[in-house]
């Protein structure tokens, strides 16, 4: 859980510094209090730190109760605060403490979520939750693909081997992923450039718009390597699959507008096995 909970932070301080164009000195008040504040903003800050306030729950485990409740909170606050002041040095961004204080407020609901959790974290937790935030923001698609996705969730409830159908879940679940990856099926002949920036587009758009599409990737992607590890349990080849299919993909995608082809997709199935492995019981982690 450490290994992903480094991960996190990584991911957080990529996200939040980008585009990484420094300047010598600040270009305003550093850690100056918005005079508006505006709710969108902070919404995506809760969510950011909520995940990191989580996994630094589970992260220390075995040290003291007090510990593991206090830890998470001022991890949230010392990663925030140092990002913020960096923040003061990159013309794009702005530095704010009202960011700090939405941050901190996501690290602590995130521990208080992982102590009222009845589960132990698992890479079916993670998909029943990544599910269920997809219907919270209520970003639908094809009906068909809609009830797949019910039923992925009601096989990760299910114990490891009772699913019977193992083999032909997986192969819906691609089929789904060849499905959104490709439509509306509008192919030219002149193919777009590709993006090798990890996470660019998510980065550059509005998050309103971006939050619902990210819950939904992670739920797809994340399912894409767990229902090949059910058919043939080992993680590594899990995610190579997924990776290779979804990087395919977004070669096609060059010549199907409007998809963007980038590196993003691939990069977040590999993150996801990554993940899936060191979240996975000990006696599941073999084929790692």
């Amino acid at each position: 859980m450490r290994r992903i909970l480094a991960g996190l932070i990584v991911i957080i301080v990529y996200g939040s510094l980008y585009p990484w164009h420094f300047v010598s000195w600040p270009q305003g008040l550093v850690l100056e209090w918005p005079r508006r504040l505006d709710p969108a903003d902070a919404l995506v800050n809760v969510l950011l730190y909520l995940p990191l306030g989580a996994c630094a729950y589970w992260a220390f485990a075995g040290q003291r109760r007090l510990f593991r409740l206090i830890a998470p909170v001022a991890l949230a606050f010392l990663l925030s605060s140092s990002i913020e002041i960096v923040q003061a040095f990159e013309p794009a961004r702005h530095s704010s403490a009202y960011d700090i204080a939405t941050n901190v407020t996501g690290g602590a609901l995130g521990m208080l979520l992982a102590v009222a959790l009845p589960w132990s974290p698992s890479p079916e937790l993670f998909l029943m939750v990544a599910w269920a935030a997809h219907v919270l923001f209520f970003r639908f698609g094809w009906w068909p693909v809609e009830c797949l996705g019910w039923l992925i969730v009601a096989s990760a409830a299910m114990p490891q081997r009772t699913f019977p159908w193992r083999g032909l879940l997986a192969l819906a679940c691609y089929g789904a992923l060849l499905w959104r990856g490709l439509t509306p099926f509008h192919w030219i002949s002149t193919g777009s450039s590709f993006n090798w920036v990890p996470f660019e587009a998510f980065l550059v758009s509005n998050w309103e718009q971006t939050i619902p599409l990210i819950v939904s990737k992670l739920f797809w992607y994340g399912a894409a390597v767990w229902v090949l590890w059910r058919v043939k349990p080992s993680w590594l080849l899990a995610g190579i699959v997924a990776a290779a299919f979804l990087a395919a993909i977004e070669v096609v995608q060059r010549h199907l507008p409007p998809h963007v082809s980038e590196i993003t997709d691939p990069l977040m199935a590999v993150l996801l096995c990554a993940g899936f492995a060191q979240l996975a019981p000990s006696d599941r982690k073999a084929g790692a």
